[in-house]
C-alpha cells in the first residue's frame, strides 16, 4: 500500500543530509520493484507532497485526499508532473 511509503520530504527532511538518505532509500526501492517518485499538488493551495507510486499496479493518475498544512483542513491532492 501506498500509505507506507508515503512521505513528506518538504516537512521532514529540513537538512541536506535528511534529503539524501531519504533520495538513497528511494533509489534502491526503485531499481527492485520498479516504483516512482511522484509529487502530490493540492487542489486548494500551493502544498505538495512527495510519495512513491507502482508503475505496474496503478497506471492511472493517483488522486489521495490528505491534510494541507496550510488550509488545516483534508483535501484532494493530484498527482503532478
Amino acid at each position: 500500500m501506498l500509505s507506507t511509503y508515503s512521505h513528506s520530504l518538504e516537512s521532514h527532511c529540513l537538512n541536506d543530509a535528511c534529503r539524501i538518505k531519504w533520495a538513497k532509500k528511494v533509489e534502491v526501492l526503485m531499481a527492485k520493484s520498479g516504483r516512482e517518485i511522484i509529487k502530490l499538488k493540492s487542489t486548494e493551495s500551493p502544498e505538495v507532497y512527495w510519495t512513491i507510486k507502482n508503475k505496474k499496479t496503478k497506471t492511472e493518475r493517483l488522486e489521495l485526499k490528505k491534510y494541507d498544512k496550510r488550509l488545516k483542513k483534508h483535501v484532494v491532492f493530484k498527482e503532478a508532473k
